[in-house]
């Protein structure tokens, strides 16, 4: 989580609040919260491939508007 704070210039409780909001509004947990380490569930995984390709459409939408 730290490091995604980061990455994203944040700080990490609002990486933390920010999936943990995802989870209530989808009702599936995406981190199990108990690890150290970070880990996707299986609800997680299987969101990861849409949340990459929203991420790469709202690049795109970037480049065309600069």
């Amino acid at each position: 989580m730290t490091e995604a704070a980061q990455e994203l210039h944040t700080v990490q409780s609002n990486v933390s609040a920010r999936i943990h909001s995802l989870e209530k509004q989808l009702g599936a947990p995406l981190i199990p919260r108990h690890a150290r380490d970070v880990a996707l569930t299986t609800a997680g995984e299987q969101l990861l491939p849409h949340a990459e390709r929203i991420s790469r459409l709202v690049d795109d939408a970037q480049q065309v508007i600069r």
